[in-house]
């Protein structure tokens, strides 16, 4: 593996690691971490390797105002920015076979960035609905209201890294719809969700499905974590081996 930098529309700088097998090859999957999260978490490490052993390249990055890329509040159109610079980039690497795997936050912006390049999509605990009331997105991420009402932003504390959250990602999360959202993929995806999610509702992904194309699929993780980090094993496999049909 070794570190990448790139950059942004904006000319912004992009921290990532890229992972390569041992035989060139012309896959690869990108991953898009979640909210207020990093691209060095030890599961995306060990997933990063298991994909190597399919032969698949993975590239792993810092969305802005996260790990080591740029600073900047945490916004959903930032993401998109972001994610689609990441797209150019193994593009410019030669890589033509194409996969996402988008987690929570992740999931949505993967999902947003969706074009004819992406083959495949595996999105774990992916946000595809707008919440109703901005109530719900405060308990949802634990986060402040009275901070927001006062500031006009949020500061969560995360890793010891303060993320700066304005009041226009939450506008940004209440406009999701999901089925003009989802509607436009056409390549298959695999959601893989626990069922005890008391984050992410796991009936947002059942109704997902129905807005998806033939030959995408829902794994209902039975006892897993939001972020699945307690089921890596089975996350890693289902993966895999989705990848290994769908992205060559």
């Amino acid at each position: 593996m070794k570190k990448v930098y790139f950059n942004n529309s904006k000319e912004q700088k992009i921290a990532g690691v890229l992972h390569l097998p041992e035989k060139q090859t012309d896959s690869i999957v990108i991953i898009a971490h979640g909210f207020c999260a990093n691209k060095d978490r030890e599961r995306f490490l060990k997933i990063s390797k298991a994909y190597n052993k399919e032969n698949i390249a993975c590239l792993r990055f810092d969305f802005g105002g996260s790990g080591e890329s740029y600073e900047t509040e945490i916004m959903v159109e930032n993401q998109i920015d972001d994610l689609k610079s990441a797209i150019e980039f193994v593009k410019s690497q030669g890589y033509k076979d194409i996969g996402i795997q988008g987690e929570s936050l992740g999931g949505l912006v993967s999902i947003l960035v969706y074009n004819f390049e992406i083959k495949t999509m595996v999105l774990l605990a992916p946000i595809t609905k707008s919440m109703t009331k901005l109530k719900e997105i405060f308990e949802q991420e634990k986060l402040s209201k009275k901070e927001m009402e006062e500031k006009g932003y949020i500061v969560k504390l995360k890793d010891n890294k303060e993320f700066k959250i304005p009041r226009a990602y939450f506008e940004e999360r209440l406009k999701v719809n999901q089925k003009k959202m989802l509607s436009r993929i056409k390549c298959p995806v695999l959601i893989l969700h626990s069922n005890e999610d008391d984050c992410v509702l796991i009936e947002d992904s059942k109704e997902a499905i129905a807005f998806l194309p033939k030959g995408s699929r829902l794994e209902v993780i039975k006892g897993g974590s939001h972020s699945l980090s307690n089921k890596v094993d089975e996350v890693i496999e289902l993966a895999v081996n989705w990848f290994k049909v769908n992205l060559k």
